[in-house]
């Protein structure tokens, strides 16, 4: 019988699984591509292969001289999780406008079937790194604030709260001299959007 110090070794075993990593919520679906220059952007678009975005959670990736030595990390991390040996991986150049150093960088030239692996930890942590995987798709965003200063930590009547004030009578008239404002003919379908989106609302502790 083989012992089982000889089996092979998985590299990706060395990567905590991290799948059920508190959802991080972003400023703006557009977040990810704050302070890169709009060319560099653009120019992402036209890399070979499918793409995604590789964030390192540290704030090593917040100066520029750092980004090569974290662009080959990256590479090595992916190469090693997609067993694959012709992935790419660019780094972000900073927008004139920039107040920082962006932060978020490309992996190209993947397969539909290495970009499923990667994102279905969605974060890769190890000791040399700790990074999030993303779509270069805006995600929707499904959150609107936090709420604060509450006095209680019963759930049912915090809930109950913020119902009571989305479904007040000056909250109805307001949305409904916003959807009248917009003077076309999908005016219905405007009201059902938001009716909709007003159903979809949840409150989590």
């Amino acid at each position: 019988m083989a012992n089982n110090k000889d089996a092979p070794h998985d590299p990706i075993d060395k990567y905590t699984d991290c799948k059920n990593f508190p959802v991080v919520h972003d400023p703006c679906p557009t977040a990810a591509l704050d302070n890169i220059d709009i060319e560099c952007a653009i120019g992402w678009v036209h890399h070979p292969g499918d793409k995604l975005l590789a964030i390192p959670f540290n704030t090593e990736a917040s100066e520029l001289e750092n980004h090569d030595s974290i662009k080959s990390r990256i590479l090595t991390a992916v190469t090693e999780i997609t067993k694959a040996d012709n992935i790419g991986i660019a780094g972000p150049t900073p927008s004139k406008e920039a107040c920082c150093s962006p932060t978020s960088f490309l992996i190209y030239n993947l397969t539909d079937t290495q970009k499923v692996a990667l994102l279905k930890r969605g974060v890769w942590s190890a000791p040399t790194l700790t990074f999030q995987v993303m779509t270069l798709d805006s995600p929707c965003p499904d959150f609107l604030f936090t709420i604060r200063g509450l006095t209680t930590h019963i759930i049912d009547e915090v809930q109950w709260m913020v119902y009571d004030i989305w479904t007040d009578e000056t909250t109805k008239e307001f949305l409904t001299g916003t959807v009248n404002t917009y003077n076309t003919s999908n005016q219905h379908d405007i009201a059902t959007s938001i009716s909709h989106f007003i159903e979809s609302v949840s409150v989590h502790d």
